[in-house]
């Protein structure tokens, strides 16, 4: 069993690697640690957030869910379409 010392010690090295991007995998192999030990280390930390396509170009995704709403959709599709294209305008 590890004393508390320890125990922070593995936490700050497991929070640090996996800010880092390495995989629940990788840390075990790395810190040579097992599953409840990660677990425990890990408690309270947050999954790391990995998003893909966030170059400048990239402008997000809205989606909206309306029931019955095929009118209200080719009039919100008309409104975007009308915003891309003035944002495509200034970029010119």
């Amino acid at each position: 069993m590890r004393t508390k010392d320890e125990l922070l010690e593995l936490r700050e090295q497991v929070v640090a690697l996996r800010r880092a991007g390495k995989s629940r995998r990788d840390i075990k192999e790395i810190l040579a640690v097992g599953n409840s030990t990660l677990n425990r280390a890990l408690r309270g930390e947050p999954a790391p957030l990995i998003r893909k396509n966030t170059g400048d170009d990239y402008h997000g995704c809205l989606t909206i869910g309306v029931r019955r709403s095929a009118r209200l959709y080719r009039q919100i599709e008309g409104w975007a379409g009308a915003a891309m294209a003035s944002v495509d305008e200034r970029r010119r």
